[in-house]
């Protein structure tokens, strides 16, 4: 589902306007966990603009955000910038340049600002830590502040690499901005972005591939990690940007769901495919909707069928569905 938002500026009084739009959606509006979301957009003025930044943020359905990047519409602008992120350097938890971390330890990151303005602005950095295989498993707001002007600063962030880390190279991305998207808020310079090593030099998958001029995208798997995890439920996407004196904003939506969480302890669905969701398809095995209804019929269990789509039948394949998602876990709807 693409959402679009217009709105004109009037400039100086004349009868002349500006249009700047913006929209970001999803490839489809419902998600399983283990899918890949994938989030596309465009900004146009009349033609695309091909270096436009978009501050992105998307929040989990508790409401916090999950991923906050800076992306750009094809070419990254090379500025001036007033407020300025300057690098994002990997280093030990004392602040030293450190490149190669193993699983269970702490990683460091330690981020360089600048403001070039004469007077003082609110300032927000977020940072973004990726597995080579795109999978996001950190984000933290690392500096919230008023930055003076001319001031130049920095700040040290440490995060845990998991103990189930995908080995290779990691990447973190650091973003700067005067307020969150869903609070309208706007990336005052492109993000910038450092690789890093877990344990092996396996060659790295970008968590976004660049895009037509004009437009956005992001693809982030939809997978849980010990310190990230996976909600189910509704998650909502923010973008804002500003292109000269002209700004907006949109948003979308996506459902995120576990299909092989059929029961739970207290026989409602609890977040995780263990052995109480096996015994309910296998209790309902060869049963089908009729008329007349198997009198082992249970509807929930019929996940799938020939097409991919339930089909009135609960067989081999719904049973193989539960079997392939055994051991998944997400957390269950706030």
């Amino acid at each position: 589902m693409i959402l679009v938002a217009l709105f004109s500026l009037m400039l100086l009084g004349s009868a002349h306007s500006a249009i700047l739009s913006l929209t970001v959606g999803t490839d489809k509006q419902v998600y399983n966990v283990g899918d890949m979301v994938t989030f596309t957009g465009n900004v146009n003025n009349g033609s695309a603009v091909p270096n436009a930044l978009v501050l992105f943020e998307v929040d989990t359905p508790e409401g916090k955000p999950w991923i906050i990047r800076t992306l750009t519409t094809g070419q990254t602008p090379t500025g001036p910038f007033g407020v300025q992120l300057l690098n994002v350097t990997p280093t030990d938890t004392l602040g030293n340049p450190d490149y190669t971390f193993s699983p269970n330890t702490l990683a460091g990151f330690m981020v360089f600002m600048q403001n070039n303005y004469g007077s003082s602005y609110p300032v927000l950095v977020a940072i973004n830590v990726f597995f080579s295989n795109g999978l996001p498993f950190a984000e933290q707001i690392v500096f919230n502040q008023t930055l003076q002007a001319g001031e130049t600063a920095s700040t040290l962030a440490t995060v845990i690499i998991p103990g189930n880390a995908v080995l290779g190279q990691a990447i973190v991305c650091a973003s700067i901005f005067n307020a969150y998207p869903k609070n309208i808020g706007f990336a005052y310079s492109p993000e910038q972005s450092a690789t890093f090593n877990i344990t092996s030099n396996t060659p790295m998958q970008a968590p976004y591939s660049r895009p037509p001029l004009g437009s956005f995208n992001s693809s982030v798997p939809l997978t849980s990690t010990a310190s990230l995890p996976i909600w189910l439920g509704n998650y909502t996407a923010f973008a804002t940007t500003r292109y000269g004196i002209y700004s907006n904003s949109t948003q979308t939506s996506f459902t995120v769901k576990l299909a092989g969480d059929l029961t739970g302890p207290k026989g409602v669905p609890d977040g995780k495919v263990d052995i109480r969701d096996v015994n309910l398809v296998a209790k309902a095995y060869g049963s089908s909707k009729g008329p007349p209804a198997s009198s082992n019929w249970n509807p929930i269990c019929d996940l799938t069928g020939p097409k991919g789509v339930p089909d009135g039948k609960v067989d081999i394949r719904d049973v193989n569905f539960v079997a392939r998602e055994y051991g998944i876990a997400a957390v269950p709807a706030p």
